[in-house]
């Protein structure tokens, strides 16, 4: 955000220097770029850490082995991977502070 005040007060400048904003601009987007480079480098950091967890369940003071054990380390449905699931959940909370999980 830096960034962006430094080009919107480039065009206030009162000493009447000019300014090649398409620099500023190019600069700025890489910037961003960079960024979400390391966000995004961060939750799947995150994600294969989760995938390499066990999950257990407990049922009176018990590890059991269910279908919520299955879909919490292997597979929580048919058409995505434990580590696609994980992505989802911490990219989830990264980007938008919250996710949810149902199982039924």
């Amino acid at each position: 955000m830096l960034g962006l005040w430094n080009v919107i007060g480039h065009f206030f400048q009162k000493d009447g220097e000019t300014v090649d904003v398409e620099v500023s601009d190019r600069r700025l987007r890489v910037e961003t770029a960079y960024k979400r480079l390391y966000v995004d480098s961060a939750i799947d950091l995150i994600a294969r850490s989760l995938v390499g967890c066990e999950f257990q369940t407990y049922r009176d003071g018990k590890t059991i082995k269910s279908l919520n054990y299955y879909q919490l380390n292997v597979s929580p449905n048919k058409n995505e991977s434990a580590f696609e699931f994980w992505h989802k959940v911490v990219s989830n909370l990264v980007y938008h502070n919250e996710a949810l999980i149902l199982f039924h």
